[in-house]
């Protein structure tokens, strides 16, 4: 088990004078002298490659991407910035390397604030459903719910009124029922629920929204925790075990899904009930994410360690939190 070490101060911006001269130069240049820039190099392939994989999937090119990763390092550089208004578009291509004209173009580019999708408050009903007293029975289980009730009894309307304001219940009553994560019993009028998350199904569109949203706040906090203030640093911890047999890892796989589902159930639990507390107080401000994720491949297609290093992933586990623990107090 692993978690990130603290990582080199958060990069300066460059002095104003010196911006258009700092802009003509290569990117390069103004790197941070005390950063490795040959293990930067092969840490940003060895996480790209999965990502260059989806690209090649959707069909999105070369070309493509390099417009994407001009937008995305515009809108980093700019949220480097105490304000968005303290970079000029020669800061903004100082610090990235990208020419004035492309960080102008792209910079006046306005998207839209999208609104939550079918997928998101799906998720937040399942959540909703498997944690609110008001939805369980006496064993804790979620109850089957009728499609209406009177006022003050559970149904379903009431439950997909707590999680949208704006999208029908029947609209996300039979957007679960195609999923099969719900059953109607037509006539009894009643639901059950099937699936206690919402596991996207269908190929790449159905999963696309999970998939950003889980590898972005995961990305996110990694990369703070390495070049973020040292204030601010993200739990992150985790595990890499090597020379195991398709049945350890198949019995690791399992265990697993066990407690980390238990986990987040747990945590769903508390969770909604201070965000109910926080919107009432109407002292919501902040977006909170956690996520586990279980993952495995042939030592074929692993670059070899050493033995070593292979040796330590047991007592890892247990170096790991202290190390953790260690550093948060010396940072606070």
């Amino acid at each position: 088990m692993s978690s990130s070490p603290p990582g080199p101060p958060a990069p300066q911006l460059p002095a104003t004078g010196s911006a258009y001269d700092a802009a003509r130069k290569p990117a390069a240049a103004n790197a941070s002298p005390t950063i490795d820039q040959q293990r930067v190099d092969k840490a940003l392939t060895a996480v790209l490659r999965p990502v260059a994989r989806f690209m090649i999937a959707c069909g999105v090119t070369l070309p493509k991407t390099i417009e994407l990763v001009k937008r995305a390092m515009i809108e980093a550089a700019l949220k480097m910035a105490a304000k968005e208004s303290d970079l000029s578009d020669s800061r903004v291509s100082a610090m990235t390397g990208i020419h004035r004209k492309d960080v102008r173009r792209l910079r006046r580019g306005e998207s839209k604030p999208q609104s939550r999708s079918s997928e998101a408050i799906g998720t937040l009903l399942i959540a909703r459903w498997t944690t609110d007293p008001n939805y369980l029975d006496s064993h804790g289980q979620p109850l089957a719910l009728p499609r209406r009730a009177p006022a003050g009894r559970a149904s379903f309307d009431q439950l997909a009124k707590t999680v949208s304001a704006d999208l029908p219940a029947a609209t996300l009553l039979g957007e679960l029922a195609s999923r099969n994560i719900v059953e109607i019993d037509e006539p009894a009028q009643q639901i059950t629920l099937k699936k206690r998350a919402y596991i996207a199904e269908g190929g790449i569109d159905a999963g696309l929204e999970a998939w950003q949203k889980n590898i972005q706040a995961h990305l996110s906090a990694a990369t703070g925790n390495l070049v973020g203030p040292a204030a601010s640093k993200h739990f992150e911890l985790a595990g890499h075990y090597n020379k195991l047999s398709r049945q350890s890892h198949q019995q690791l796989e399992r265990r697993a899904r066990e407690l980390f589902s238990q986990a987040l159930e747990q945590l769903n639990r508390e969770a909604l009930i201070m965000q109910d507390s926080d919107i009432e107080k109407n002292d919501g401000t902040i977006r909170f994410s956690l996520g586990a994720f279980t993952y495995f491949e042939t030592l074929e297609a692993i670059e070899p360690e050493p033995r070593s290093d292979a040796s330590k992933s047991a007592q890892s586990i247990e170096t790991a939190s202290a190390k953790t623990a260690d550093d948060n107090g010396a940072q606070s």
